[in-house]
């Protein structure tokens, strides 16, 4: 699968285990932050408390009010019991922040092992990025977490201008990730007439064996659709294994966000605004059957197989 700049040499479970590791001792520091500053508290708190009780019994003012049927002071042993309770107080309050602390570490690991273990790369090219990255992120509520316009270096030193789609496995399948990119370009176009101006070809690029089978098998779902009315498809299915991302700037990213009005113009300007409604929309027709006639077609639908594909439920 691909990988991002500059941790080709380290492996992710590696990676995953170090960031664990540095997550642990910041809840191990402030465990004994917390401690270190009750024990620096408590035995002032109990000094305090001590010198407060242990009065002498044989004060004048003590004795006077004895004779008016006021309580004497505190004998030495009943003193040594009224501290004694603040004591195991103290010492409660020192345990009791460390286990909550050690809770809160273990939740965090188990939290990052479950993100880490259901979160999943996808990678595509399909002309203008800037243009392609709104079609992943308008089904974040299915469950992509994160999309990024960058470059994909090949192992044979090419690059590629891509977007990378990181999603949740446990909300949405690739097979639905592969559907919004087959809903944002023309795959008919070659990589000689490019995507409305931007030269290149259309490329799912699969990190794995079962990424591939599941686009070519969406590749060809899609052309017996005839979706696009007898052009075939040109959208190549390219392997990503040893591959690197390097994502642009951010200032590049969710470019279409930053620049609402640019982005209009520009889906208007290169035709794809058009080319998109003009292929999806329904067609009507003046053909008759029997007595009945005027026809509405929808060219992408559940019966022609083009709706699965789009939906990702495809069997």
């Amino acid at each position: 699968a691909a990988k991002r700049q500059g941790s080709e040499d380290i492996d992710p479970a590696t990676l995953l285990a170090m960031s664990l590791m540095t997550e642990r001792m910041r809840w191990l520091c402030v465990c004994l932050m917390i401690v270190t500053c009750t024990g620096r508290i408590a035995p002032r708190a109990v000094g305090l408390r001590g010198r407060t009780l242990q009065r002498p019994s044989a004060a004048p003012s003590l004795q006077a009010g004895s004779q008016f049927g006021m309580k004497s002071a505190p004998s030495a042993a009943a003193s040594q019991r009224v501290v004694a309770m603040p004591r195991r107080s103290l010492i409660a309050a020192c345990i009791l922040p460390l286990f909550a602390c050690l809770q809160i570490a273990v939740a965090d690991d188990e939290s990052a092992l479950s993100s880490s273990s259901t979160s999943a790369l996808a990678y595509f090219s399909g002309g203008d990025l800037r243009l392609l990255q709104p079609v992943f992120d308008d089904i974040r509520y299915l469950g992509v977490r994160e999309t990024k316009v960058g470059e994909l270096q090949l192992v044979d030193g090419s690059t590629m201008p891509v977007v990378e789609v990181r999603y949740d496995t446990r909300k949405v399948g690739y097979k639905r990730i592969l559907g919004a990119f087959w809903r944002g370009v023309d795959p008919t176009r070659t990589a000689q007439q490019g995507q409305f101006g931007t030269p290149g070809p259309t490329v799912i690029w699969s990190g794995s064996d079962e990424e591939r089978l599941l686009a070519q098998e969406s590749l060809r779902r899609l052309d017996a659709s005839g979706i696009y009315r007898g052009k075939p498809i040109a959208t190549l299915v390219r392997d990503a294994a040893g591959a690197r991302f390097s994502a642009s700037p951010p200032a590049e990213q969710q470019w279409y966000l930053s620049n609402p009005e640019a982005y209009k113009k520009l889906m208007d300007k290169t035709g794809r605004k058009k080319w998109l409604e003009d292929t999806f929309k329904p067609i009507k027709t003046t053909a008759c059957e029997g007595s009945v006639c005027g026809f509405v077609y929808f060219p992408c639908t559940v019966e022609n197989g083009c709706s699965g594909v789009m939906q990702g439920n495809w069997p």
